[in-house]
């Protein structure tokens, strides 16, 4: 499988590569109105972004016990240079009412890695909506996260869909 490998809340994830329509620059976004975000939820809408003639939601997952509340203002301005959007297509994997913008706080590189070596989240006791799998590369535990389960709406109360 092909992954897109990239850091999301501080933490090295990856991303299959066929959900991934596009990776920009994250800025231009507007963020929710006061009190749509909350530092608790595992994942997050911060934003709106219109892509390609679309509203789409900008989410922010949350993979830490611990939330520094300082780290998740919710401001267009926190969102740096090195920082990016991952626009996730939905079910289909094109840009549809269900694609999504995801924040990272970097991206890295396109990795091919075998599928044998994913674990699901289940044997280590995760529970998180986004992430379907837990693996090692380059001897770091690294999260598989599945944007398309969060565009088909599998994601908490907060984030609407059509």
């Amino acid at each position: 499988m092909k992954v897109v490998s990239c850091r999301i809340a501080g933490r090295p994830c990856i991303v299959p590569i066929e959900q991934v329509l596009e990776i920009t620059p994250g800025r231009g976004w507007t963020p929710m109105p006061a009190g749509t975000a909350t530092d608790s939820a595992a994942v997050t809408a911060i934003g709106i972004l219109s892509y390609r003639g679309r509203a789409i939601p900008v989410l922010r997952l949350q993979l830490a016990a611990a939330v520094d509340a300082a780290a998740c203002a919710v401001t267009n301005d926190a969102a740096s240079h090195a920082t990016r959007l991952l626009i996730i297509g939905g079910a289909a994997g094109g840009l549809n009412s269900q694609a999504l913008a995801l924040e990272a706080d970097r991206v890295d590189v396109v990795l091919e890695i075998d599928d044998a070596v994913v674990q699901p989240p289940s044997d280590v006791r995760l529970d998180h909506p986004a992430v379907t799998g837990i693996c090692r590369i380059h001897d770091t535990l690294t999260f598989l996260i599945d944007g398309r389960a969060l565009a088909a709406g599998r994601a908490p109360a907060g984030v609407a869909h059509e």
